[in-house]
């Protein structure tokens, strides 16, 4: 029923999307395929590989072509900085320092993650900003993958300690003051601003965030603490579901009591904790750094189109009236008498090589056959990789009323948190079984 749940949920976002993009659509009356769709055509700009523009009048140069995020090292250095004093100040102020460093475990563990953001998000970017610049997608993968992959993750006397002293007693600031210590407990800023600090293309950024999410889910640990076992807490997460259930959501509403008889209403509370907290980490390491790439990456690809004309990509180095071709429209690139010629005789070339190609490939038996199918089963890819992404980027802009009516926002938001819901009952429930099982083992075998 669950799985069942999720599929629905995610053909209702699928759904969504494309109404939006359809009512994109028809709003702009000859909108070809740049429309703001989100989708990426031939000859359209993509956020993270801009087109580029040769000079097409040498007295006129191009101006610089806006760069993916993460790619400027001054920029980068100064918030991997910002990400170390953060790292530093939260192990210094959460965490148990003077007991933990004469140990030689917890000692590796707090010098692990200091020097893990220190050597690739300050000191590479500072030293070498050439080499950083071109390979800075793979170096934030690495980064992010290596970061939520070190032990301190999992580490119980870590940041997860804060939990386990009692709620704020304070009526107006309790909930704020409660609710930020389970942030830090779940990791929630460095589920949060991990993707902020390493950028990535939307469909590596969704893989790593998901590893990340999982690698922070030690939900067993922090529901047995006493702050989340306290009558406030377990009141609060009542209320948490209690609202999922007001709204009419698309997933099976928990039954009362226990499956089967086993043990009392503590499996029952256990069961909400874990589904409330993995249901949190999601929000704050999925959804919302989702969104905010997602925005991030349409500013870029809409600065890269004309404003008066979407249909079209602006041409950064419009050539004088009076220096255009006999026929030529105004604000297409010019054609020089020795450009055209240097043209033809690419296109000559080129015709002469597919030529050449095909006549070996006749002669070796059909392996130019295999090189074009291959060649062909790439593009395919790239083209569904880039329809994710276009798909991705779409959502957030409905999600945040910047395309499509309100009322598609507020249907897509109910559909993302079923997705987000089932995907945290899914993640525990399965555990949450297998304790319940051993335990009736163990209660009829004694």
């Amino acid at each position: 029923m669950l799985f069942y749940s999720l599929l629905v949920s995610a053909l209702t976002l699928a759904f969504l999307v494309a109404c939006s993009k359809n009512s994109a659509r028809s709003e702009e009356p000859g909108a070809g395929p740049g429309d703001g769709s989100g989708r990426r055509h031939p000859g359209e700009a993509s956020s993270t590989s801009p087109r580029l523009y040769p000079p097409t009048h040498p007295e006129q140069p191009c101006p610089p072509t806006p760069r993916p995020p993460g790619s400027d090292p001054r920029l980068q250095l100064v918030s991997g900085a910002i990400a170390l004093l953060v790292q530093v100040l939260a192990i210094a102020r959460w965490t148990q320092v003077s007991s933990r460093a004469q140990e030689t475990r917890g000692l590796l563990n707090m010098g692990s993650v200091v020097v893990l953001e220190a050597v690739l998000l300050v000191v590479l970017p500072a030293a070498a900003p050439e080499f950083y610049s071109r390979h800075c997608q793979l170096l934030l993968g690495l980064t992010r993958l290596a970061y939520f992959s070190l032990p301190l993750l999992r580490d119980p006397d870590d940041v997860q300690s804060v939990l386990q002293g009692e709620p704020s007693g304070s009526r107006w600031f309790g909930g704020a003051a409660d609710l930020f210590s389970l942030t830090l407990a779940a990791r929630g800023l460095a589920l949060l601003l991990g993707p902020l600090v390493c950028p990535l293309p939307l469909l590596p950024h969704l893989a790593l965030a998901a590893f990340a999410v999982e690698r922070c889910r030690t939900t067993p640990y922090m529901c047995a603490q006493p702050m989340l076992q306290h009558p406030t807490w377990r009141r609060r997460i009542r209320l948490a579901h209690s609202a999922m259930d007001g709204l009419l959501l698309m997933v099976p509403k928990r039954e009362g009591g226990n499956e089967g008889g086993v043990g009392d209403d503590g499996w029952q509370q256990a069961l909400d904790c874990r589904v409330f907290v993995t249901f949190y980490q999601l929000l704050l390491g999925v959804v919302l750094p989702t969104l905010v790439l997602a925005s991030l990456q349409g500013f870029l690809l809409s600065a890269m189109v004309t404003p008066g004309r979407q249909t079209a990509v602006q041409d950064p180095c419009p050539v004088p009236q009076q220096l255009q071709a006999p026929g030529q429209e105004a604000g297409q690139p010019q054609q020089h008498p020795h450009h055209r010629q240097a043209q033809q005789q690419r296109t000559d070339q080129q015709q002469q090589q597919q030529q050449q190609g095909e006549a070996a490939s006749v002669r070796q038996g059909g392996s130019g056959g295999g090189r074009s199918l291959r060649r062909r089963c790439w593009s395919s890819v790239r083209w569904l990789s880039d329809e994710l992404e276009g798909g991705v980027r779409h959502l957030a802009e409905m999600l945040t009323c910047r395309a499509g009516p309100p009322l598609l926002a507020v249907t897509g938001w109910w559909a993302l948190l079923t997705l987000c819901w089932v995907a945290a009952k899914l993640l525990e429930q399965p555990s949450w079984r297998q304790e319940a099982s051993t335990s009736a083992l163990a209660g009829s075998g004694s």
